[in-house]
């Protein structure tokens, strides 16, 4: 509950339905338990690796780096895509900014503008 709150308040980052917080994080907790959990039971000769995969916690820093690069390199990825897409997004239909705030307290189905939705014309995008 507290990373949601993190990602919310302090990271100022709206994520209405959770994204972030649950698939985010527990992705990211997936890629690096691995970097410190492995035990060397599996990875002989997976993807051109000779000899068992071990994390931190036994003996092998080297894995841990790989998923910290891997985990790294994840969330740029989704960060450029995400931002191409809200570009694309804005380009195409219109960022609007709403003249009524919507309350979290409103049910979903008045949640979804029962005043008219503003449309912007061609001259007003940038």
């Amino acid at each position: 509950m507290r990373r949601v709150f993190f990602i919310d308040g302090k990271l100022r980052i709206d994520d209405p339905v959770g994204a972030i917080s649950v698939h985010g994080v527990n992705g990211l907790w997936g890629i690096l338990s691995l970097g410190l959990l492995a035990d060397g039971t599996y990875g002989d000769g997976w993807n051109g690796v000779n000899g068992a995969v071990r994390g931190l916690l036994y003996g092998d820093a080297s894995q841990f780096v790989a998923q910290l690069i891997g985990g790294a390199a994840n969330i740029v990825g989704v960060g450029v895509m995400a931002l191409v897409a809200y570009k694309v997004t804005a380009f195409v239909v219109g960022a609007t900014v709403w003249r009524r705030t919507l309350k979290s307290s409103d049910s979903t189905c008045r949640r979804w503008a029962p005043w008219p939705i503003p449309t912007r014309t061609k001259s007003a995008r940038r």
